[in-house]
């Protein structure tokens, strides 16, 4: 087989497309296909130097308008990983942005929240569906977010006044009616936020609880307090992209081809630690959870912490919550073990144990009934997608 040349064209200093990068680079240990890469920035500068090259096809994060054109003037095959530029006619594999919103949505929800807010760009494709994906999941349950928006690409733009961006976000973070829970487009415009809470002298999450998008661990931990954030499949963006590019250089995809995978999951930080309910017998309920999930607790234990009979604690927690007791101790124990799962060596019944299981196969049946799979199964999936 003859070797083809490939482009990359990525900004390696953002986790997403390093994590994009590896899952291409493990498609093409895995195929067989015979690429010679070229790594470079996702800038119009390098396209002097691409045309010289003349590769065979280009995989890039594009999301430069400048760029864009260029590409589709070279003529060649190239695919996207970023919904980001409207009306881009180029094959694409994405996150499902549209999921990314309702995940934000439900996660807040369950959080018992009832202001919401949304801080993205206005124009940028992949901001628009999540907000739109925000707005659905808030409105069955018939609330509506307030917006405001800024254009981060992944930063704003240099030229962008420091002064005046500040200003509109801080009056449209003192005008929430607090407490609220702002999703934020991404990991970056999310650190704002959080540094203009900060500035106002508005407590987070006391006041304002902030979840972001990518699970960027950079961006996460240097926030403070450390940001909550939705993760992204980045490394199966990077093997679906990779052979879709595949197909490409063969002739074989539509010009329109987009492909979007689902979120992984909410990775839960200090900056949405609080449950935001008005009952204080729920919130006594609530904390208690929090702080005792990995222990050997149940209904009558939380009943107690919380001042009421078991019978008036499920009554008032499905009113606040719309969930039971029992669902939100295992809630809490998977999201535990899923961190765990992803993050460590440990084996499964250590993640167990730690996570608050009696058992590992207890937390299997638990795993089984509340997301249709085993633990083996969500580890290998979350490391996989995520690197």
């Amino acid at each position: 087989m003859a070797q083809q040349r490939v482009a990359l064209l990525f900004q390696r200093d953002l986790a997403f497309c390093r994590g994009v990068l590896a899952g291409a680079e493990e498609w093409l240990a895995d195929s067989g296909a015979s690429w010679h890469l070229r790594h470079a920035p996702s800038t119009v500068d390098v396209m002097d130097s691409l045309r010289e090259w003349q590769p065979d096809g280009v995989l890039g994060h594009v999301f430069d308008q400048q760029l864009a054109s260029e590409l589709e003037a070279w003529g060649g095959p190239w695919v996207n990983t970023t919904l980001t530029l409207p009306e881009l006619q180029v094959p694409t594999v994405d996150a499902d942005q549209d999921a990314v919103g309702e995940m934000a949505a439900d996660y807040l929800l369950g959080l018992g929240f009832r202001n919401f807010g949304f801080y993205g760009n206005p124009w940028a494709v992949f901001s628009q569906l999540r907000e739109a994906g925000f707005q659905r999941g808030l409105r069955r349950a018939g609330f509506e977010p307030s917006t405001c928006y800024a254009d981060y690409l992944p930063m704003r733009p240099a030229r962008t006044s420091w002064v005046e961006a500040d200003a509109t976000l801080s009056a449209w973070l003192q005008a929430l009616p607090k407490p609220a829970a702002v999703f934020c487009c991404h990991d970056v415009p999310a650190r704002d936020v959080a540094e203009a809470c900060r500035t106002l002298g508005l407590r987070v999450p006391e006041e304002i609880a902030i979840l972001g998008v990518d699970n960027d661990r950079f961006e996460c931990e240097i926030t403070r307090p450390t940001l909550s954030s939705i993760a992204l499949p980045m490394r199966e963006i990077g093997r679906q992209a990779a052979g879709l590019l595949e197909r490409a250089m063969q002739g074989e995809l539509p010009a329109g081809t987009t492909v979007a995978i689902p979120p992984v999951h909410v990775v839960a930080r200090r900056s949405t630690d609080l449950r935001a309910v008005r009952d204080p017998s729920v919130r006594r309920a609530l904390a208690f959870l929090q702080d005792h999930y990995t222990e050997s607790i149940g209904v009558g234990e939380t009943a107690a912490a919380a001042g009421l009979s078991r019978r008036q604690l499920e009554r008032r927690f499905r009113e606040a919550l719309g969930r039971t007791i029992l669902s939100e101790i295992h809630r809490l124990r998977v999201d535990a073990a899923m961190k765990l799962l992803a993050e460590t060596e440990l084996k499964i019944e250590a993640v167990a144990t730690r996570s608050g299981f009696s058992s590992a196969r207890q937390m299997a049946e638990v795993f089984r009934r509340t997301l249709g799979k085993p633990p083996s199964v969500c580890r290998r999936e979350a490391r996989e997608m995520t690197g």
